[in-house]
């Protein structure tokens, strides 16, 4: 392939942690990020190479080329307290020879791999597997943030060139000698596919709340459309450029706050303390409802599926009203420059109380990204709200009206946001009063 361009060894580590920023509170333990990152350079580096390649849509993509979207289904505490490593591969191995046989191409291979949303573990394990197999990855992915259901990816929504869901192959971390399973699945429903797929990996032991999935093959063709809208282009990039923001930020944590704001075009909604949470896997999902308090007494209670969906403060009188919801992103970042997600939330909590520190975490909101902002999506994340118990009718966001839409719900509310350290440039980019 001609243009092919690498992200050096520091590249990847930088991906990999703005991945688990972007992800919304989800994607996965950085943990089991890191171990695929380390096993990604151990393999190129006995190949005597010291980059993973890369390709950009719309710049140099050969059209011919065969992508498929690869990513994990389960709860993100299982992976992190299970381990994650060998689906990746056989589920990619397993596609790749549905597809043929359904195009009647014995012999097609992919050219190229891609996350099917932001966050370490789909990350980690799309940049091992462009190691083992020796191909690039695609600066894109299909969310740009993490999702909790299949029906909520980019890849799913109803836009032109969005290439078809089937054939999915589903795989377990196991393999079969050992109990576990796999499956190849053709449906056109994602609503019906998600069902299924937290189905089986709940109630099969052998999938034991984990597994790898790849399905969307798309080509070249496709990924370069001028406006293909089930992709997010760039957004590998995108981590790359806030990893290394908290890389060079580390040991300040205001001008670390300030610069991820500016960066991200977020809203810092303050400076918590992690009073505790309630935690609940069941169906495949990680269900939290995570309890954090600012100096000035001022609860706030962030509700999960797996990732972050809303943000409520206790007002005067008691009542928790909505700040932030998605489809905009909730993001966490802890005072020590570490980021975080629900999944580790519990086991950090424990080690800072072993070290007599509260856990303290800066709280951000950042605006959707602009190929999600749907009014295909925005129902999509309404639909899961209500599945935690918040049956809104209007999205609360802090950000510009949405198109189709005539819900600013949050201003009022964030103006008096205790600690809000919003940058007055992006208050008057954004229209946000102070």
């Amino acid at each position: 392939m001609e243009d092919v361009r690498y992200f050096s060894f520091q590249d990847l580590e930088d991906i990999l942690r703005g991945a688990h920023f972007y992800a919304s509170g989800g994607g996965g333990a950085y943990e089991n990020g890191k171990q695929l990152l380390e096993q990604t350079i151990h393999i190129l580096r006995e190949r005597g190479e010291n980059g993973l390649a890369y390709l950009e849509p719309g710049k140099n993509i050969p059209d011919e080329l065969w992508c498929p979207f690869v990513g994990a289904l389960g709860a993100p505490a299982k992976y992190l307290s299970e381990g994650f490593e060998h689906a990746p591969l056989r589920a990619l191995r397993l596609h790749e020879e549905a597809l043929g046989q359904k195009l009647d191409q014995p012999g097609l291979r992919f050219s190229a791999v891609s996350a099917v949303e932001t966050g370490t573990i789909a990350y980690g394990m799309n940049m091992l597997l462009a190691a083992q197999q020796g191909i690039p990855m695609i600066d894109a992915d299909g969310c740009g943030r993490a999702v909790p259901v299949i029906p909520m990816l980019g890849l799913a929504q109803p836009v032109d060139m969005a290439p078809q869901l089937s054939p999915i192959a589903l795989v377990s971390e196991q393999d079969e000698l050992e109990g576990g399973a796999q499956l190849v699945i053709n449906t056109r429903n994602t609503h019906n596919l998600s069902d299924m797929l937290h189905g089986i990996i709940t109630f099969d032991d052998g999938f034991d709340q984990r597994s790898a999935f790849s399905c969307y093959a798309a080509t070249g063709a496709s990924l370069n459309s001028t406006k293909p809208g089930f992709i997010v282009p760039g957004a590998m990039t995108k981590c790359l450029q806030l990893g290394r923001t908290l890389r060079i930020h580390q040991n300040n944590e205001q001008a670390m706050v300030q610069a991820v704001a500016e960066l991200t075009g977020g809203i810092h909604l303050g400076r918590l303390r992690l009073l505790g949470l309630d935690e609940e896997t069941r169906d495949g999902f990680d269900y939290l409802q995570v309890e954090l308090l600012d100096d000035r007494g001022n609860r706030y209670r962030v509700q999960v599926e797996n990732e972050s969906l809303l943000v409520l403060r206790e007002d005067l009188y008691g009542q928790w009203q909505p700040i932030a919801m998605a489809p905009d992103l909730i993001c966490y970042l802890c005072s020590n420059g570490d980021t975080i997600t629900n999944a580790e939330l519990a086991t950090t909590q424990a080690e800072y109380a072993r070290q007599g520190k509260p856990l303290m975490l800066n709280l951000f909101v950042l605006p959707v990204p602009d190929e999600l902002n749907t009014a295909h999506f925005r129902k999509l994340c309404m639909d899961e709200l209500a599945t935690i118990g918040w049956p809104q009718s209007k999205i609360v966001s802090p950000f510009a009206d949405y198109p189709e839409t005539d819900s600013r719900g949050s201003e009022g509310l964030l103006v008096d946001v205790p600690g809000n350290s919003l940058n007055p440039d992006i208050a008057a980019e954004q229209g946000v009063l102070l």
